[in-house]
């Protein structure tokens, strides 16, 4: 695998901030993402759907469970994961 140079990681998160704060990322994934979300009106809106939200990680949780380095810095520092089940399903 080649080493990148500093300046080359520099440049890639800036393209990869430049596409995320114009939407572009999450529309090649078809994610219906319009903003950030504070943890507590997620679940509300999962709520609100008729779900239960079982977990809800992030990217700083992640990291404290595997002993990985965490750069609040980074683009993806602020991806979340909420899994939702329906009452009762099983």
């Amino acid at each position: 695998m080649r080493e990148r140079r500093p300046s080359q990681t520099a440049s890639s998160v800036a393209l990869i901030r430049a596409l995320a704060d114009q939407g572009l990322v999450t529309r090649l994934w078809s994610e219906p993402l319009v903003g950030l979300r504070r943890r507590e009106v997620m679940r509300a809106e999962v709520e609100r759907a008729g779900l239960r939200a079982s977990s809800d990680t992030g990217a700083a949780d992640w990291a404290r469970q595997l002993g990985a380095p965490f750069d609040p810095e980074n683009p993806a520092a602020n991806l979340r994961l909420l899994v939702a089940e329906r009452p009762g399903a099983g």
